[in-house]
């Protein structure tokens, strides 16, 4: 509280786009299909002329561009059984321009992301109890040409593809109406976002 930023301003533009469709019942069979796609569009202005937060003068403008779909069928496999499929892509791209130093060309930082899982649901005891297993594939590809003036060993650079199997169990149980039990188990990795590594 003894030293105040008066002079640094973080304005922020953020745009939402969604799209959303759902077929149930298609053509007769025990079948549910649902599609989306989005848009998400993030733009930060950081200034600090006098150096206030980051001990010299800065101005930057940050950008990030996320596009992407996702289709989701479910259907019915008997009396007992509701097996799903998930299918998803996604594509990222982060910005970054420096005002004070225009001359700078700092390249966008893209990265692709695919996304396969699958599950079905066991319904047991008159529905009183659902067990739900399941197993999620996703992929990353990074492309990251580095960062004009910064050390190799202090930024993220290079291409990478990485893969994630993530096997999940959860359980329902509903001892009397009205209660009901959960349990989930799994292994759910997390890949640092853009801004997580560049913002």
């Amino acid at each position: 509280g003894t030293v105040q930023a008066r002079h640094t301003r973080l304005p922020q533009l953020r745009q939402l786009g969604h799209l959303h469709a759902t077929l149930d019942r298609l053509r007769d069979t025990p079948l549910d299909v649902r599609g989306s796609a989005w848009v998400v569009y993030d733009r930060q202005d950081f200034s600090d002329p006098r150096g206030e937060i980051a001990f010299f003068p800065q101005e930057t403008v940050t950008g990030s561009t996320a596009v992407g779909g996702q289709t989701n069928l479910g259907g019915a496999l008997g009396a007992h059984q509701l097996p799903g499929l998930y299918l998803g892509a996604g594509h990222e791209r982060f910005t970054e321009e420096d005002k004070l130093d225009p001359g700078l060309a700092i390249p966008h930082r893209p990265r692709l992301r695919g996304t396969i899982a699958a599950e079905d649901e066991v319904l047991l005891f008159a529905e009183r109890v659902s067990l739900l297993p399941g197993i999620r594939w996703e992929i990353y590809r990074d492309d990251f040409p580095g960062t004009p003036g910064v050390p190799a060993p202090m930024q993220a650079s290079g291409v990478q593809v990485q893969d994630f199997l993530s096997p999940r169990l959860g359980v329902r149980v509903e001892p009397w109406p009205g209660v009901a039990v959960l349990g989930n188990l799994g292994r759910y990795p997390r890949v640092p976002n853009l801004t997580d590594l560049f913002g």
